[in-house]
């Protein structure tokens, strides 16, 4: 009986064994050519790379092949079903079941090299270990451009961006199951694994490029003189456009330089700074213009360039050069002899009389005192005039709450001018004393500084006394 029952055990093992010949084979798979995944990163706040924006379709070859081995021969069989899987990518293939025709993905065995493209989004999550992370590695080579190029801003390397490759960047995994019944013993798995390069588009940033400030930020893009040559009446200027462009909201100063062109040129130096700035990026044209008065009445010629400078959010100051431009003039005759510039020196001005227009008077206070002055000048001219305190011991000073004020000569001849300062002493009900003079300064065509001081004049002043009365009670 023992040797019986073994017997049958033995050919239920046997059974088994035949069952399991008769299951569902993978013979083919071949994962074949898989293209480099396009990967699209953008920056957000414009100080780092923050999101993935894009990620192209990933296309690649594929070669299957299921077989049944129930008879002499194979017998191929349509009920079939693939698996496409990658780390950190959801895919428009997610464990599609072939045998459903409205999926529209029905497969016969043999697939011969037939080509897949899967649409793909990045996801970070499980898996994400068998992929690049694409923001890092933005942001990976922007700390290394950075930090081989310190005298670039972050803001600027984010403003124009860059692209990466990183050779077997993503893997892609094919399972293809072979199950034409649901019965046990008849299924079959296989699967390939292949790598695919990633290109990294780190894209170019326009909330850096909001807040660029840095040595890339101005450029000048044009620069050139209105009349390359012409006769002028001089003392004349020489005028100039600039066309400046900016990649952010930025300020600074811009000036001429004057370089060496010949004989009777202007000498080598700088002309007057003057203030400018961009409300926001973008392009804007300026003009300049150049004082000229050569000696000679012959033709001379000139080489300018305008420079610009700004400062970056560190406090760093840039500059930009134009490139040079020359030019030539001839100052034309007036009267048989040569235009001359004015002559402008410390006698040029004069203050002919300066008094006060009441020596004694009570005044509400606070309140001023009036001056009237009488100025003359030789020549056409400008600058300050103001009023200064002189007090019986130590240096004369600007009356307290007084102004510097601009005035000019547009021609030689005299002008007077009223003048007032204020006057609210703390003592009240008293007569106060006071003593002012008048100075008055210019400036010649070099830009030297001259003033004249008319002789102090004496006053007083008492301040009248206002009361306040109590409200009535009612």
């Amino acid at each position: 009986m023992r040797c019986l029952r073994a017997t049958s055990f033995l050919l239920l093992i046997l059974a088994g064994s035949a069952s399991t010949a008769w299951a569902n084979k993978v013979t083919k798979l071949d994962l074949l050519e898989p293209s480099p995944l396009t990967v699209k990163v953008k920056s957000v706040s414009g100080e780092m790379y923050d999101l993935v924006s894009n990620t192209d379709p990933l296309e690649f070859y594929l070669s299957a092949d299921c077989r049944f081995d129930k008879k002499a021969g194979f017998q191929e069989h349509e009920l079939n079903e693939l698996r496409f899987s990658t780390g950190a990518l959801n895919t428009d293939l997610v464990s599609p079941n072939l045998q459903a025709k409205k999926l529209g993905y029905w497969l016969r065995t043999p697939l011969d090299h037939k080509k897949f493209v899967l649409k793909t989004k990045y996801r970070a999550g499980p898996g994400s270990s068998q992929f690049t992370d694409p923001i890092k590695a933005c942001n990976d080579e922007l700390a290394r451009r950075f930090f081989n190029n310190p005298n670039t801003s972050r803001e600027a390397i984010l403003a124009k961006g860059f692209d990466l490759k990183v050779p077997d960047g993503g893997q892609l995994k094919v399972t293809l199951t072979c199950n034409p019944v649901v019965k046990a013993g008849f299924s079959d798995f296989g699967d390939r694994t292949k790598s695919f390069d990633l290109e990294i588009k780190c894209l170019p940033s326009a909330a850096a490029k909001a807040k660029l400030v840095g040595g890339e930020t101005v450029e000048i893009k044009s620069f050139n003189v209105v009349r390359p040559k012409a006769n002028a009446k001089c003392p004349a200027k020489v005028s100039f456009k600039a066309s400046i462009t900016s990649q952010a909201q930025v300020s600074g100063h811009a000036w001429l330089e004057y370089l060496p062109a010949g004989p009777g040129s202007p000498p080598a130096g700088v002309g007057k700074k003057v203030q400018w700035s961009m409300k926001k990026a973008g392009q804007a044209t300026s003009s300049f213009e150049q004082p000229w008065n050569p000696d000679s009445g012959k033709w001379i010629k000139g080489k300018t360039r305008l420079v610009v400078s700004w400062k970056d959010s560190r406090g760093k100051t840039w500059t930009e050069k134009s490139a040079p431009v020359s030019f030539e003039r001839r100052c034309t005759a007036t009267g048989g002899a040569l235009a001359q510039a004015p002559k402008i020196d410390g006698g040029t001005v004069q203050i002919k009389n300066f008094a006060v227009q009441k020596k004694k008077a009570a005044i509400k206070c606070p309140g001023k005192v009036a001056f009237r002055a009488t100025i003359t000048s030789k020549e056409k001219t400008s600058g300050q005039v103001w009023l200064e305190t002189v007090p019986k011991t130590g240096r004369p000073h600007p009356v307290r709450g007084g102004k510097k004020r601009p005035w000019s000569m547009k021609k030689p001849g005299q002008a007077t001018s009223t003048l007032e300062q204020p006057w609210d002493p703390s003592e009240k009900g008293e007569w106060i004393a006071g003593r002012t003079r008048l100075v008055v300064s210019w400036k010649d065509a070099k830009g030297n500084t001259y003033a004249a001081r008319s002789r102090p004049v004496d006053f007083t002043r008492q301040c009248t006394k206002t009361f306040q009365f109590a409200p009535t009670r009612r």
